[in-house]
Formats: structure tokens, sequence, C-alpha cells
């Protein structure tokens, strides 16, 4: 494996990403501007078999690692889990590392979502198109709703022949709970008594019914189900940041979850940004408080893309104040290595010639939806004031 094992994943031998758009990847955190292939030219399996593919799997071996895997990596730098390191002790090498073999599976039938989240984008939001139109003055062409192949059954197609190696899979979008694509593919693993494989949910999570059917009729037939939660503030600040996000709904329906199926692992995925960096003490003390959630049922991402959104973006005089307050926060001890682990990726690097981008940009999106960031974030009152 080379001089440098630290380097090393697993995914690419194992794993397959699919997006909207139909680039496969070897995960959702490898850039989407190096991956492997698109399936709208290309069948998964010839993708997968193709020369990018095989060149990734050839920097594996050799111990040095991929310079497109740097997310990772500075996840690691900061002394916290990564998604390699995850998933090298979830899974094996597979006997013959040339076989196409499909333990997990990332994928995403569409682009159809019923949020506009601030830190989202038209490519995994249906929602954004109206907004995208004016911020780009016309130039952003709605191109309908976005799926992996032009028709789903040439999609399913290519998928069954993968099913009988499938360890994991897991849902993300668009909105995965409202897309009719994913009930279909539960019933086909239903149809196959996959029962076993492991159910892997990342959902807006505004509704638990998608026509006439309930996702925890569904999910009630599964052995392990894990459901991650997308929420990066609560009350009327979650509701800026995720447009669309009803709170007191969110909490029903969270309530009605742990009622109908106490099996499903339920966690809080937050993707950490300039929208909550700020308010995330507070945010945290809300989870374990008033929501139950225990520390390691929340997991932080950082926003890298859009990158004006990267905490990274803040000037140095803010980063002191948010440093500051991280310091004096009152949440459960237990928790407090949340914040450690967001000061850590904030000092990686600065990316602060971006501050003033984030500015215009976010007025601009102010002024569209007639909201204010000001109303949640009072912290930047003083950097929105200068920046005419």
């Amino acid at each position: 494996m080379g001089k440098h094992p630290d380097k090393f994943c697993i995914l690419p031998f194992i794993s397959t990403s699919i997006g909207t758009n139909g680039l496969v990847r070897p995960c959702c955190e490898y850039p989407t501007e190096k991956a492997f292939g698109s399936m709208h030219e290309n069948s998964l399996n010839e993708i997968l078999n193709g020369e990018k593919a095989q060149q990734l799997k050839a920097e594996m071996n050799s111990g040095l690692g991929s310079a497109n895997c740097q997310y990772c990596y500075d996840i690691e730098a900061t002394g916290n889990e990564s998604k390699r390191t995850l998933n090298l002790k979830k899974y094996s090498l597979p006997k013959n590392a040339d076989e196409t073999i499909i333990k997990y599976l990332d994928i995403r039938f569409s682009n159809q979502c019923n949020f506009a989240c601030r830190t989202c984008m038209p490519s995994a939001s249906t929602s954004w198109y109206q907004d995208a139109t004016i911020l780009s003055r016309g130039k952003f062409i709605d191109p309908g709703v976005v799926k992996p192949t032009k028709v789903d059954q040439e999609l399913f197609d290519q998928l069954d022949q993968h099913v009988h190696t499938l360890e994991e899979v897991y849902f993300a979008g668009g909105e995965p709970l409202q897309e009719s694509n994913h009930y279909e593919f539960l019933d086909k693993l239903l149809e196959k008594e996959r029962t076993d494989i492991r159910l892997l949910y990342t959902t807006n999570f505004s509704s638990l019914r998608f026509k006439t059917k309930k996702v925890t009729d569904y999910w009630n037939q599964f052995k392990t189900v894990n459901v991650n939660l997308s929420l990066d503030d609560f009350g009327i600040r979650g509701e800026y940041i995720r447009k669309g996000l009803k709170y007191k709904t969110f909490v029903e329906n969270l309530k009605t979850l742990r009622k109908e199926s106490p099996h499903v692992k339920v966690s809080i995925a937050t993707a950490v940004s300039l929208l909550n960096v700020f308010s995330l003490p507070d945010f945290l003390l809300h989870l374990s408080e008033e929501l139950q959630f225990k520390s390691n049922q929340v997991t932080l991402d950082f926003v890298f893309d859009p990158d004006l959104y990267s905490i990274r973006v803040l000037p140095a005089a803010l980063k002191d104040q948010l440093k500051a307050k991280y310091q004096t926060a009152v949440i459960p001890e237990n928790f407090r290595y949340h914040l450690d682990k967001v000061i850590s990726y904030l000092d990686l690097e600065d990316h602060s010639f971006l501050w003033n981008k984030f500015i215009s940009y976010t007025k601009a999106l102010d002024q569209i939806r007639s909201e204010s960031i000001l109303d949640f974030i009072p912290d930047y009152k003083e950097a929105f004031s200068e920046k005419k």
C-alpha cells in the first residue's frame, strides 16, 4: 500500500456516487469537475472500469493518496473523523481490487426539491430555479428536473446488476423522500428480499408522506435505517438558511418518527457555514435540551461549495470574535468538541478574499426573498454596513 497508508481510501474500490446530473464519482466529497464520467454518455460499468476510476485506484494503492481527496485530509488534520477514515473501519477490500464491486451506493434520483437552502444550488434543487434566474439576470436557463439518465428504467436496469453486492445505500437529492424513484427502488429491494441492506438518508424531513406512500411503512421493513436530518439552525434562523423549512412541522415529524419507527437511528446533519457559525452554540444547546439529541448524534459538515459560504472566508477580526464567543459559550460539556472542530477547521486556511463576495451575494438574495441577514446574524451588522 506504499509509504503513506494514512492517505489510502477504500471508497474507490467499493463505492459509487451517482449525482442528479448523472456524474459518477467515488463519493459525494470528490470534486465534481473530476468525476469519472457521465451516465448520459456511458454506462455505469463502463465508467467504473474507465481510465479515471482506475487511475484513482492506482493512486490509492501507491499509498500517496490523491490531490482530489483533500477535503477528507483537511478534516483529518483537525483531529476529526472523515468519510475516508469512517469507511476504512466499515469496509474491507474486495478479493479482486480490479473488479467492479459496489458495496456502498450513493444515489440521487433527481434534483426535485421543495427547499431552496441558501448554501444549495440549482443543480441540487428545482426550487432554486426562480432565484437563480434573477441572480444571473436571465442567464440561467431552467433545465427542468435533472436526472442521472434520460430514461428512469435505464438507471434501474444498470443498478439492478449491482443489487446482489450492495451492503448500504445512501439516498440524498434533491429531496429523496419526495422522489417517486426512491420508493420504486425500495420496492425493488423488497422484491429481492434485500431487507438486510443498510439504508442511509440525508433529508430535509419536511414530510413523511409522498402521495399515497408513507416512508415509515418502508423503513419498518428494513433492519437498519439511519436518517440524517438536515438542519442548520432552529426556529426562524433555521428557516432563513433553509428556505422552505417549517420548523414546527420538522419537530412534529421527529416525534412521529421516534414513535412509529423506534429502530430508526436519527441524527442531525448540520452544514456549518457563515450563516450559522455564530449561532452554533445556541443551536447545539437546543438540540441537546429541546430535541434530546446526544452529542454523537450530531454531525457537522463544512460548506466549501459555494465557496463564498465557507467559514474560512471570515476576516481576522470576526474570527477572533467567533473564538471569544465559543470560549464563553454555555453548552453541555460533551458537545464542546463540536466547537473545537469548527475552530480547528477555521484556522487551516484563510479565504477572506471572498468576504466582499459573500456580502454582495447575500444582499442580492435577501432582496429577492424580502429578508435581511441582520435580522438573524447581528454579528455581521458592522461588516454589512461598511460594504455599500
